[in-house]
């Protein structure tokens, strides 16, 4: 990121970072409290740890890509084998949280393994990116704050370039 961001100052440089197993080195890590305010803290000591360079915008997802997903579990109909019973299923996780971005990330209850769990057949990268796609990124960004504010930091970059 230092050398993207160094080697093209008029280039802006963004993340999509797993919260999810990020390593125990990384700066800020060990930080305490609700999990917006720790993972803002997180961002920010990433940014300071590299020199605070204006053409990034640092960004964990909570707690990884899957999470996103959960905006509408309808989305999964027919992705990876989905059907009634797992679209219920994966319905009943979501609304056991507060939003998608507060399911959490221990090695049993990530979003991923809990899709995973649910349908077994299910690809990140095959029908992660479909189901996405399905849900819109209005639709994201309405039911996950965080990933809300990314998207107005870069927002917030791509106007201050036109100024």
């Amino acid at each position: 990121m230092e050398l993207l961001c160094k080697g093209d100052p008029t280039a802006f440089v963004t993340t999509m970072l797993d919260y999810y197993k990020l390593p125990n080195d990384t700066p800020g890590r060990c930080t305490i409290g609700n999990i917006y305010q720790v993972v803002q803290e997180i961002e920010a000591a990433i940014y300071a740890n590299l020199d605070a360079p204006g053409n990034l915008h640092v960004n964990l997802i909570l707690h990884e890509f899957e999470g996103l997903l959960f905006s509408d579990v309808t989305a999964f109909f027919g992705a990876a084998k989905a059907d009634d019973k797992s679209v219920i299923e994966l319905g009943r996780i979501r609304s056991s949280f507060p939003s998608p971005e507060h399911i959490n990330d221990s090695e049993d209850t990530a979003p991923s393994k809990r899709i995973i769990r649910i349908l077994p057949e299910y690809s990140k990268t095959l029908n992660g990116i479909e189901i996405a796609k399905s849900i819109g990124v209005e639709k994201i960004a309405e039911e996950c704050p965080h990933f809300k504010a990314w998207l107005e930091g870069i927002k917030a970059l791509a106007k201050r370039s036109l100024q």
